[in-house]
Protein backbone atom coordinates (compact mmCIF):
# COMPACT_ATOMS: atom_id res chain seq x y z
CA UNK A 1 0.00 0.00 0.00
CA UNK A 2 0.81 3.44 -0.57
CA UNK A 3 1.25 5.98 2.02
CA UNK A 4 -0.97 8.64 0.79
CA UNK A 5 1.68 11.28 2.13
CA UNK A 6 4.04 10.49 -0.66
CA UNK A 7 3.67 10.44 -4.16
CA UNK A 8 5.23 7.98 -7.35
CA UNK A 9 6.15 9.53 -10.24
CA UNK A 10 7.67 7.77 -13.39
CA UNK A 11 10.09 9.68 -15.73
CA UNK A 12 10.74 8.76 -18.61
CA UNK A 13 14.65 9.14 -19.08
CA UNK A 14 15.68 8.60 -22.04
CA UNK A 15 15.07 7.39 -25.63
CA UNK A 16 15.99 5.60 -28.97
CA UNK A 17 16.13 7.63 -31.99
CA UNK A 18 13.38 6.69 -33.83
CA UNK A 19 12.41 4.06 -31.28
CA UNK A 20 8.35 3.74 -30.09
CA UNK A 21 8.63 6.33 -27.52
CA UNK A 22 10.08 8.73 -29.89
CA UNK A 23 7.66 8.13 -32.29
CA UNK A 24 4.83 8.29 -29.81
CA UNK A 25 6.18 11.70 -28.34
CA UNK A 26 7.81 11.07 -25.27
CA UNK A 27 10.80 13.16 -24.19
CA UNK A 28 13.39 12.74 -21.79
CA UNK A 29 12.03 14.34 -18.15
CA UNK A 30 8.59 13.54 -19.24
CA UNK A 31 6.32 12.45 -16.04
CA UNK A 32 4.44 9.33 -17.46
CA UNK A 33 0.46 9.68 -16.45
CA UNK A 34 -1.04 7.07 -17.81
CA UNK A 35 -0.21 3.68 -20.10
CA UNK A 36 -2.34 2.37 -22.55
CA UNK A 37 -5.57 4.80 -21.08
CA UNK A 38 -5.09 3.78 -18.01
CA UNK A 39 -4.16 6.03 -15.34
CA UNK A 40 -0.43 5.35 -13.31
CA UNK A 41 -0.52 7.16 -9.96
CA UNK A 42 -0.04 5.39 -6.98
CA UNK A 43 1.72 2.24 -9.10
CA UNK A 44 4.92 1.08 -8.13
CA UNK A 45 7.69 1.17 -11.36
CA UNK A 46 7.40 -2.44 -11.39
CA UNK A 47 3.66 -2.12 -12.26
CA UNK A 48 3.66 1.09 -14.53
CA UNK A 49 6.67 -1.39 -16.34
CA UNK A 50 4.16 -4.25 -16.42
CA UNK A 51 2.03 -2.29 -18.15
CA UNK A 52 3.86 -0.79 -21.02
CA UNK A 53 4.92 -4.28 -21.74
CA UNK A 54 1.71 -5.40 -22.09
CA UNK A 55 0.50 -3.76 -25.40
CA UNK A 56 -2.05 -1.28 -26.69
CA UNK A 57 -5.20 -1.79 -24.71
CA UNK A 58 -6.76 -1.66 -28.70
Amino acid sequence: MVDDKYYLFDFFYYHIVEGPAEEAGLRPNDVITHVNERPVAGLLHPEVVKLILSGSPK
